[in-house]
C-alpha cells in the first residue's frame, strides 16, 4: 500500500490552500497540498458563471506602500515577493475569474509548493497508528497526518426544501448564453449577487424576468457587507423599480410543477399581500448559494455542522469543535464572522490564514505568537498604535473580528508586548494565558450603526465622541489583570482614514496616559472637547 506521513496535509489548491502553502513552504514544515483539478483555483474556471469577479482590484492609491494598498487590494495573496500582486496581472477593477486561474497558478509554480494534482480525496478517517487522520484518494494512496487543513470552499449547492425544485436548473449548471433565453419568461429563485449577476446577463434577451425569495434584498451598500448585493449586480433594480417588465419578489415558493410541454409552473405565496400567485415561466434558476461539503469525511471523522447544515462549527483558532487537529480555511471560516466581517473572502480569509499558521506553529513548533514590542509610556504606545492602524490592512479588512493585543508588563521600566492580528474572540478567551495576570489594551477597527439612509446622515466632529463615528474608525478596550473589560476608547472617524495628525496623537496619547496605571478612563473627564477642523 502507497502510504505516505506527514505533518500537514492540506487539502485544496485554491486561494486559502496556496496561502497556507506558501507559509508552510517557507517554515520548510512537511506538509503537501491535494487538488482534485488538474490546476490550482479550479473552483475559478466555473464561478462566477459569467466570468467577473466582485473582489476588487484598486491599482492607484496615491501610494507605495504595498501594506496599505492590500486594505483595496482584494485579491493578493500574502507572498512577500512584490512581482506576486495581483495588480500585474491585470489592472482591471473587477477582474475575470480566468485571469485569477493564471495569478494562483503563477504562485504556485513560482513558489514550488509541495501540490499534488488530479488527487482526489475519497475519505478522511481516524488513524490507526501515531498519525491523527487518515486520508486516502482516488488513484490509491493513503496519506497520514498529525495536522488535517481543509481547503475545499462551499463547493455543494444549497437546495432549498420545495416541491419540485429538482426539475429546474442550477446556477452551477445553466447555459451562461444570454442568446438561449430569447423572448422567455425567466424566474430566479435567491436575492445575492450570483441571482442578480444571472439577471443582469438576460434583461436584453428575456421577456421577463423575476427574481424572487423570501428574503428582502439587502444592498451593500446599506449593510456595509461586502457579500451582500453589489452595485455591479443592481442594474436589474432599475429594470423593476421604472417598470421595465422585471420584477424583485418577496415571497415562499409553494411548489414547482413541469408541464408536458417543457415550462413550469410555480405557485407562490406574497410576503406583502395576502394572495398567492400561479405563473408559468419558460426557466427556472435556482441561485441560493452553497455550503460546506462533507462528503469526504468517515463517521469517525465528521465535523460538527451549524443548523442551516451550512458551515462546519470551529473555536476561535479554527479547529473544527468535535475534531481536534481538523482545522478549516478559506470561505468557511465565515462560520465565525457571518455576514459580519469578511472571512467568507480572499481579502479576508488571506489573514485568517496567515494567523492559523502561527498558531500551529505556536502549537507544534514552540514558535512564540507574531507580537512587537513598543516602549512603556503613554507617547510610544499612542504614536505606534496609530502608525499601524494608519496603514495595517489584516485590522482594516478583518474590522471589527482581527485585532491586536497590548499587554502592559507588571515592571513599568520592561517594554509592552504587542501582538498582532488575533481573533477578537481567541483574545477574550485565552487572555489570561497570554496577559498573565497583567492588565491590557485590545486595539482594532470598528464600524458605527447607520440609521435610516446610509449616505446621508449627521456625523459627529469632535475629537473625544468618536463613540458617535459611523465610518470605520480605531477603538481601544481597556481590561484588567482578571480579563475584565473596565473600559474602551474611539478615535474619532476620518475621511481619509489618517489618524497621523496631532490631534489623534495627542487624544490617544492622553488616554494611555490615564490608563496605563489602572485607572479606567472616559475621554470625556480627561480633555476639554475640541472641534476639529475639516
Amino acid at each position: 500500500m502507497n502510504t505516505k506521513i506527514l505533518d500537514y496535509l492540506v487539502v485544496g489548491a485554491g486561494p486559502a490552500g496556496l496561502q497556507m502553502a506558501y507559509f508552510l513552504e517557507k517554515a520548510k514544515r512537511n506538509y503537501r497540498v491535494l487538488e482534485s483539478g488538474k490546476s490550482a483555483g479550479t473552483f475559478f474556471q466555473t464561478f462566477p458563471r459569467h466570468g467577473k469577479l466582485i473582489s476588487i482590484n484598486k491599482i492607484h492609491t496615491g501610494t507605495l506602500d504595498p501594506e496599505f494598498n492590500l486594505r483595496h487590494d482584494w485579491n493578493s495573496l500574502l507572498f512577500d515577493d512584490p512581482d506576486s500582486r495581483f495588480s500585474k496581472f491585470s489592472e482591471e477593477y473587477f477582474p475575470d475569474a480566468g485571469t485569477y486561474v493564471e495569478y494562483l497558478n503563477h504562485l504556485a509554480e513560482m513558489n514550488r509548493l509541495k501540490i499534488q494534482y488530479n488527487t482526489k480525496v475519497e475519505k478522511v478517517d481516524k488513524s490507526e497508528g501515531d498519525a491523527q487522520f487518515s486520508v486516502t484518494t482516488t488513484n490509491g494512496e493513503t496519506w497520514l497526518c498529525q495536522n488535517l487543513l481543509v481547503a475545499t470552499g462551499l463547493s455543494l449547492p444549497m437546495v432549498p426544501e420545495i416541491p419540485g425544485i429538482e426539475s429546474i436548473t442550477g446556477y452551477e449548471d445553466m447555459d451562461i448564453n444570454p442568446r438561449m433565453y430569447r423572448n422567455q419568461r425567466v424566474l430566479i429563485l435567491g436575492k445575492g449577487n450570483s441571482a442578480f449577476e444571472t439577471a443582469d446577463n438576460l434583461i436584453t434577451e428575456a421577456s421577463f424576468i423575476h427574481v424572487l425569495s423570501p428574503n428582502p434584498v439587502k444592498l451593500a451598500w446599506e449593510t456595509r457587507f461586502v457579500g451582500n448585493l453589489r452595485a455591479v449586480n443592481n442594474n436589474f433594480i432599475d429594470t423593476y423599480t421604472l417598470k421595465s417588465q422585471n420584477a424583485v419578489i418577496d415571497a415562499n415558493v409553494e411548489k414547482i410543477t413541469q408541464t408536458k410541454n417543457g415550462t413550469y409552473r410555480v405557485k407562490w405565496a406574497s410576503l406583502h399581500a395576502n394572495d398567492t400567485e400561479e405563473i408559468e415561466y419558460d426557466r427556472v434558476i435556482r441561485c441560493t448559494g452553497f455550503r460546506f461539503d462533507t462528503a469526504i469525511f468517515s463517521d469517525r471523522c465528521m465535523p460538527d455542522m451549524s443548523e442551516c447544515q451550512k458551515l462546519p462549527m470551529m473555536t476561535s483558532s479554527w479547529e473544527s469543535t468535535n475534531i481536534p487537529g481538523m482545522f478549516f480555511l478559506g470561505a468557511p471560516t465565515q462560520a465565525l464572522d457571518y455576514k459580519v466581517s469578511q472571512s467568507a473572502f480572499i481579502h479576508g480569509f488571506r489573514y485568517n490564514v496567515r494567523t492559523l499558521f502561527h498558531f500551529l506553529e505556536n502549537r507544534n513548533n514552540g514558535v512564540e505568537l507574531n507580537c512587537l514590542f513598543v516602549e512603556n509610556n503613554p507617547e510610544s504606545l499612542a504614536f505606534s498604535i496609530l502608525e499601524r492602524m494608519n496603514r495595517v490592512s489584516s485590522l482594516w479588512q478583518q474590522v471589527g473580528f482581527l485585532a491586536d493585543m497590548i499587554v502592559l508588563p507588571e515592571d513599568e521600566s520592561e517594554n509592552v508586548k504587542y501582538y498582532t492580528d488575533l481573533p477578537y474572540q481567541y483574545i477574550r478567551e485565552n487572555c489570561t494565558d497570554l496577559a498573565q495576570g497583567c492588565r491590557f489594551y485590545i486595539a482594532m477597527f470598528r464600524l458605527g450603526k447607520t440609521h435610516g439612509d446610509s449616505l446621508s446622515h449627521e456625523r459627529p466632529s469632535n475629537l473625544f465622541e468618536g463613540q458617535d463615528s459611523i465610518a470605520i474608525h480605531p477603538v481601544y478596550e481597556q481590561y484588567d489583570g482578571n480579563g475584565e473589560r473596565i473600559g474602551e476608547f474611539h478615535l474619532l472617524e476620518d475621511l481619509l482614514a489618517d489618524w497621523s495628525r496631532p490631534d489623534y496623537v495627542n487624544a490617544a496619547k492622553e488616554y494611555f496616559k490615564s490608563t496605563m496605571h489602572g485607572k479606567e478612563c472616559c475621554m470625556m473627564e480627561v480633555s476639554e472637547t475640541r472641534n476639529i477642523v475639516r
